[in-house]
């Protein structure tokens, strides 16, 4: 399905099977780590990353969520893109460096 080089993913992307399923990789080989850690009861911390081994990219997300009490949370979380950026939008030079970097934090209050 996908390809191993960057600038064959936006041909790739307009096949057939990219048209009818709902597929967002574009590469062959990847690696795909994560990470979940109770820190404390009121605590946790998780992480998570794709990395595209055909040409060095990734992108990560992580979130650390406090429990303030037993129906309030905090939670914040981050995206971070890293890749080759193209200088033409007709020909990506990574699968995630034109990604944009992100951060979020939201309260919840349950009642």
């Amino acid at each position: 399905m996908g390809t191993t080089k960057p600038s064959e993913y936006l041909n790739n992307a307009a096949s057939v099977i990219y048209q009818e399923y709902p597929l967002s990789l574009m590469g062959q080989d990847y690696l795909l780590p994560s990470l979940v850690y109770q820190l404390s009861p009121l605590w946790s911390l998780s992480s998570s990353v794709i990395s595209n081994m055909n040409d060095g990219s990734f992108i990560n997300t992580s979130q650390l969520e406090w429990n303030i009490t037993e129906d309030s949370l905090l939670s914040g979380s981050f995206i971070l893109a890293s890749g080759k950026q193209s200088a033409l939008s007709a020909e990506k030079q990574s699968e995630f460096g034109d990604s944009p970097n992100s951060f979020q934090l939201v309260f919840k209050h349950y009642r």
